[in-house]
């Protein structure tokens, strides 16, 4: 799982299937094992929150910032944060894959979402949190689908 996370061929491919407008893969360095990924993300406003709206204009430009290290055999850990044009905030968590001893790997991402917008901040938070969720499922399913078509 992790190989297939930070291969370049996996995240254009993640991209071109579900980053939006203008979604590029940015960044992708190696430096002593730890990887970095930086990833370009676009959202049409068509499909930003009416609530979120007024704050974006034409769209919601993402700057993801992925990072991954080694923690021991078959497992891995990073944290992840995305950078907002337009929406005062920010999104940041922490990410682990591990291999399973029966097969398999499990991934976890855990995150918080902060927007600095006085009176209906916390509702934006909700909002974003929530599409936040849906992507990374989407970004999942779609992860285990191009494993089994790439694998050996």
């Amino acid at each position: 799982m992790h190989a297939a996370l930070v291969d370049p061929a996996f995240l254009r491919d993640r991209l071109a299937a579900l980053g939006g407008p203008g979604a590029e893969l940015v960044e992708h360095r190696v430096d002593d094992g730890a990887v970095t990924v930086r990833l370009r993300h676009g959202i049409p406003p068509e499909e930003v929150p009416a609530a979120v709206r007024p704050f974006l204009g034409s769209g919601l430009k993402l700057e993801r910032i992925e990072t991954w290290h080694g923690d021991g055999p078959g497992r891995y850990s990073g944290t992840v944060r995305l950078d907002t044009s337009g929406l005062p905030g920010e999104i940041a968590g922490a990410t682990a894959v591990q291999n399973l001893p029966a097969g398999g790997s499990e991934l976890s991402v855990d995150g918080e979402v902060k927007v600095s917008i006085p009176l209906v901040g916390g509702k934006i938070e909700d909002i974003v949190a929530e599409q936040v969720r849906k992507l990374l499922a989407r970004e999942a399913d779609f992860a285990l689908e191009w494993i089994a078509e790439h694998a050996g």
